[in-house]
């Protein structure tokens, strides 16, 4: 049988039961409001910031490699030009010289 002390004692206990339950709840509710808030903020960081991919990481390391290829053809392109013009001059000027002595012409002497 319940007796009247026991009766009280359970009202006293239950407005605090009361308070720690709503503290439980509220905390839950906190919790995700929480984690709402920092899964706004990253979807508002994500789309301000603009991403970076490995695609185009990779394309930009192609593209570099792709001009870096193009200047040494291009470097290579103008030594070899650069030497047959060379060789074209010379040839033409032995050939001046040659036909300088031939006819009579000049004679480059050096001392």
């Amino acid at each position: 049988m319940l007796r009247a002390t026991d009766i009280q004692q359970i009202l006293i206990q239950s407005n605090s039961m009361e308070r720690v339950q709503q503290a439980q709840q509220q905390h839950a509710d906190m919790q995700q409001r929480y984690f709402s808030v920092q899964l706004s903020e990253e979807r508002k960081n994500l789309k301000e910031t603009v991403k970076t991919t490995q695609e185009t990481a990779k394309s930009k390391i192609k593209n570099k490699e792709e001009e870096e290829k193009q200047q040494k053809r291009e470097n290579r392109e103008d030594t070899y030009s650069g030497k047959a013009e060379m060789a074209h001059e010379k040839d033409t000027s032995e050939k001046i010289e040659h036909d300088r002595i031939d006819h009579g012409g000049l004679i480059d002497i050096k001392v």
